[in-house]
C-alpha cells in the first residue's frame, strides 16, 4: 500500500554531520555514537532510553516501506535546547540537575539525543555562555534547505532518487517517473525564519523587547519570508522549492506566537520554557501569519498549527474563519503531527499538570487537540496527522500498561510471546483510540477524509517499540486493517470529557459506508493526495 507522510525529519541527522562524519548520508542515515549516551548518568539514561537516536526515516526506509512520498522539515535546532533553566522555583532539584549534568554531560546529552556531532553541540553551548545570537534563516534554516537540494541526484536503494516539488501538477509528474520520490518542504518553528542579535532576548516575551529590536524582527521576517517564495539576491529558496507550509511556533519562544508545554517532570526543571509559554499571537507574528497566506509577494505558504499554545490557536481558527467567510478565501487548517486529548473544548484556564497524566489514556495536554480542535480543522477542509510518537500520545494509564508488558517481555521466558502480543494490542487500542475520537466527534463518514500520518520520525521523539522507523509504517496500517477487518477488543475514546469505552461491536457502526481497506487507504495516502489536489496547486497558490 502506497504511504504518504506529511511530518518527518530526513535530513535532520545527516545535514547537522555534514563536514563531521563521512558514514552515512540522506539515504542511509546516521548511527548514534554510543560513548555519548554511555557518557550521561544512569539516572538521565532511563529518561531518555525510548528516544530513538538511530536515523528513523532515511530514505532507504522509504523505499523498503513503500512511502511514496513525504514532507520533509527544515528545523534549526532551537537555542533553548542548550539554555539550562535558572528559575528560582524548585531549586533544590536544579541544584541536584546541576550536580548530576555539568555542562560536560549536557553536551554528551544534547549530542546523543540529537544525533548532531559533539564538536557542534560544543560551538552552540560557546555561543550560549558567550550571549550571542543566532541568524536561524541564514546560519541554518537556508543551509539544511541547500542540503535538501544539493543530494536531490543522490541515488539511494534500487536507484531510487528523490525531487522537491512546489505544487500538485509537480508532484504527479515525479510520482509517474518511477523511482523517484515527489518531497514537499515545510519548516517546524518560526524562530527559523528570525535573526536574534543577542542571547538575552531568548528570556524576554515579544512586548518585552526594545522597540529597535521590534523593528529589525520585524523588517527580517519580511525579508526572509520572501527569501522562501524566490524573492531576493541571496539565500533564496528557488521558486519552484518554496515550502509548503510551516509550524508558527515550537517548543520556546520565537516572539511570533505562544507555544504549548510539552517537558514532563524534571526535564522543565532542566531547560527552559516558560517565556512566551501559553501566550496569543504577537504584532510581529500577525505580521509573518499575512506575508506567509499572501499571494502578492510569491506563493502561499499555509499554517501548522501544531506547537502552538491554546490561545494562540483560538486567535488563528478566528482569522481563518473570518478570511473563509468575509474575505471568501479558504485557508485549510493544518495539524501536521498531532495526537488527541479527549477534551471537548479549548479552556484557556485549564493548566497542563501532571495530573491530567496520571489517570488518563490519553495524554490530556493542549499541545494536544481537543474535539473543538478537530471539528475547526474538518470545518476548514484541512488535514489532521496523526504522530507516531510515545512520548505525545499516551496518557498515564495507557505508559503503566506498556511499561509493565516492557518489563515482563524483557524477563523473558514461555509468556514473553504471549506478552508481546498484548503489548501491540496496547500501542494499536491507543493509536485506533486516537483515530477513532475523530470519527466519533465528527460523526460523519467524511470523518475518514481528513486524518492522514505526521510520524514526526527523526524529530527527537520516543517512536512506538513496535513502529519504530518509516518501513514500519507499512506494518501499523495492515494491522489497523486486520483490526477494522475484525473488531476484536474495546476501545477507549473520550466523550463529554471523561473515557468512554467504545465496544468492539460498536465499531463498524463509525466506518459510516466505508469498507475497512477504504478506510485505511484514506489515511494511508488518499487523504494528503486529494488535499494536494485542492490546495497545493498553482491555481490555489498563487
Amino acid at each position: 500500500m502506497k504511504i504518504i507522510d506529511i511530518h518527518c525529519h530526513p535530513s535532520m541527522k545527516p545535514y547537522n554531520n555534514r563536514g563531521y562524519r563521512d558514514d552515512g548520508n540522506i539515504w542511509t542515515g546516521i548511527k548514534a555514537i554510543r560513548k555519548y549516551f554511555d557518557s550521561i548518568p544512569g539516572l538521565i539514561q532511563g529518561q531518555i532510553q525510548e528516544t530513538a537516536r538511530d536515523s528513523q526515516a532515511h530514505l532507504n526506509e522509504f523505499v523498503k516501506g513503500n512511502i511514496t512520498s513525504a514532507f520533509f522539515v527544515i528545523h534549526p535546532a532551537e537555542r533553548g535546547w542548550f539554555t539550562r533553566n535558572i528559575r528560582k522555583d524548585r531549586q533544590t532539584i536544579k541544584w541536584f540537575l546541576k550536580l548530576l549534568l555539568p555542562e560536560r554531560k549536557l553536551q554528551y546529552l544534547g549530542a546523543s539525543l540529537t544525533g548532531s556531532p559533539l564538536k557542534k553541540i560544543e560551538g552552540i553551548f560557546r555561543r550560549v555562555n558567550n550571549n550571542e545570537g543566532i541568524d536561524y534563516y541564514v546560519e541554518e534554516s537556508y543551509k539544511e534547505y541547500e542540503f535538501l537540494k544539493d543530494n536531490q541526484h543522490l541515488r539511494g536503494s534500487r536507484g531510487f532518487t528523490y525531487e522537491i516539488v512546489s505544487n500538485y501538477e509537480t508532484f504527479k509528474s515525479v510520482l509517474e517517473k518511477g523511482k523517484v520520490i515527489p518531497v514537499i518542504l515545510t519548516i517546524e518553528g518560526g524562530h527559523a525564519l528570525t535573526h536574534v542579535e543577542s542571547g538575552d532576548y531568548f528570556s524576554m516575551d515579544y512586548d518585552q523587547l526594545p522597540d529597535a529590536v521590534k523593528t529589525k524582527l520585524k523588517d527580517d521576517l519580511k525579508s526572509n519570508i520572501g527569501r522562501l517564495k524566490g524573492n531576493g539576491n541571496e539565500t533564496v529558496f528557488d521558486s519552484g522549492h518554496t515550502p509548503f507550509f510551516i509550524t508558527l511556533s515550537h517548543m520556546y519562544n520565537n516572539f511570533l506566537a505562544g507555544h504549548a508545554k510539552t517537558y514532563g517532570r524534571y526535564v522543565e526543571d532542566l531547560l527552559d520554557q516558560v517565556p512566551a509559554l501559553g501566550t496569543g499571537i504577537t504584532e510581529a507574528g500577525w505580521q509573518a501569519i499575512n506575508e506567509l497566506l499572501s499571494k502578492e509577494n510569491g506563493q502561499r505558504i499555509l499554517i501548522d498549527v501544531k506547537h502552538l499554545s491554546t490561545a494562540a490557536r483560538l486567535q488563528y481558527y478566528d482569522f481563518v474563519k473570518n478570511k473563509r467567510e468575509e474575505a471568501y478565501d479558504p485557508v485549510p487548517i493544518i495539524a501536521s503531527h498531532a495526537a488527541m486529548n479527549g477534551f471537548e473544548h479549548n479552556d484557556l484556564s485549564r493548566e497542563d499538570t501532571h495530573k491530567f497524566e496520571k489517570d488518563a489514556w490519553f495524554n490530556r495536554w493542549s499541545i494536544n487537540l481537543t474535539n473543538d480542535d478537530i471539528k475547526t480543522i474538518y470545518e476548514s477542509e484541512g488535514l489532521i496527522g496523526l504522530v507516531i510518537h510515545e512520548g505525545r500520545m499516551p496518557g498515564g494509564n495507557a505508559k503503566k500498561l506498556f511499561r509493565k508488558l516492557k518489563n515482563q517481555i524483557r524477563k523473558g521466558g514461555k509468556y514473553a510471546q504471549k506478552y508481546q502480543q498484548q503489548l501491540k494490542n496496547a500501542y494499536l487500542k491507543l493509536l485506533l483510540g486516537n483515530l477513532f475520537q475523530v470519527a466519533v466527534t465528527v460523526n460523519s463518514k467524511k470523518a475518514w477524509e481528513h486524518i492522514c500520518i505526521g510520524s514526526d520520525y527523526d524529530g527527537i521523539m520516543d517512536p512506538f517499540d513496535i513502529y519504530k522507523t518509516s518501513s514500519t509504517l507499512q506494518d501499523m496500517m495492515t494491522d489497523i486493517l486486520n483490526y477494522l477487518k475484525n473488531p476484536d477488543f474495546d476501545l477507549i475514546v473520550y466523550r463529554n470529557d471523561v473515557e468512554s469505552v467504545l465496544r468492539a461491536s460498536e465499531i463498524p457502526d463509525y466506518y459510516f459506508g466505508y469498507s475497512p481497506l477504504e478506510i485505511v487507504e484514506h489515511v494511508a495516502y488518499k487523504n494528503v493526495e486529494h488535499f494536494l489536489s485542492c490546495y497545493f496547486t498553482s491555481a490555489y497558490l498563487k
